[in-house]
């Protein structure tokens, strides 16, 4: 039959048809070549990117690494330096912080960065319950025991009219093969006046670290710092350490002000009470007036008999 458009349709008859086994035989072919034709297209797609990621990312990493060996490195002295500083945990317990110092280059970041760690190490409730301040700073030669635990080596105890321990010596100070290299500081112990620098003069510092010129390095230069990694414990006999230590007394102003204004306040609730109830005005302000005068004299028997935590 045919029809326009050139398109010619036949009609099998019966006899003409294709057997079942004939279409099981195309369809087999069909399948083998759809097959052979993914694979080849997958073959050529993974060689394809084997060839792209293999090629450009070894000229990469090959341009990278020379960047960086081309790049000049920090020198560790300059990366790594530790401050020492020995704390009252209790009246007795001293404790040793090694802190990193980072962009820390002048004597008024080194004193801000004191005043904040300080404040750190026991929290803000913490040095409020104490009672407690700061009163001189002092470099210092330490034994460090287990646990960060300090044996303060005071000057007055254990050094001699001819030798002071409190700055590390030459031999701590001097880079290999000469010395160890341990610490850094300038100029290294003994030093030729002792303190090498007086604590009421480093007590005004801390508190008032603006009075500080900016360009000032003269306290930093001389402070004991730990070159390259922090002083390890060891079991026997304790490693020596040099730093700063912070000597602490009873806040008497805080002792003081607390108590004075505890009796205080019991003293006006007993006026006020007293009043109301008995109807009394000079009998309440003859009691609250003892009661203030027993807050003064107690104040005044503190400030007399504080001591010293150092």
């Amino acid at each position: 039959m045919q029809r326009s458009g050139c398109l010619k349709m036949t009609i099998a008859t019966d006899s003409q048809q294709p057997s079942y086994q004939e279409y099981m035989s195309q369809i087999s072919s069909w399948f083998r070549s759809i097959s052979r034709n993914l694979s080849s297209a997958l073959s050529f797609l993974r060689r394809t990117s084997t060839e792209n990621l293999l090629l450009p990312q070894h000229s990469r990493s090959t341009a990278i690494s020379a960047s960086e060996v081309g790049k000049p490195r920090e020198p560790v002295s300059q990366r790594e330096k530790y401050l020492m500083t020995c704390m009252h945990d209790t009246r007795y317990h001293v404790k040793v912080n090694q802190e990193l110092l980072r962009e820390i280059a002048t004597d008024r970041q080194l004193f801000d960065f004191l005043k904040a760690q300080t404040r750190r190490f026991r929290g803000i409730p913490g040095n409020i319950l104490s009672m407690r301040h700061v009163q001189r700073i002092f470099f210092v030669k330490f034994r460090l025991h287990k646990g960060g635990v300090a044996q303060i080596r005071h000057h007055k105890y254990c050094c001699t009219q001819q030798i002071c321990e409190c700055i590390p010596p030459q031999s701590k100070v001097i880079k290999p093969p000469m010395g160890s290299g341990e610490y850094d500081c300038s100029p290294s112990g003994p030093p030729d006046t002792w303190p090498p620098v007086c604590p009421e003069f480093m007590m005004h510092m801390y508190h008032s670290p603006q009075c500080i010129a900016e360009d000032d390095t003269s306290i930093l230069e001389q402070l004991p710092k730990k070159m390259h990694c922090k002083l390890d414990e060891t079991t026997g006999v304790p490693p020596d350490g040099w730093g700063l230590y912070f000597q602490e007394d009873i806040d008497i102003s805080t002792i003081i002000a607390v108590i004075f204004i505890s009796l205080f306040v019991a003293s006006l609730l007993f006026f006020i009470l007293w009043t109301i109830l008995k109807d009394d005005i000079q009998g309440a302000s003859g009691v609250s007036a003892y009661i203030v005068a027993v807050a003064s004299m107690a104040g005044i028997w503190i400030a007399t008999k504080s001591k010293s935590f150092g």
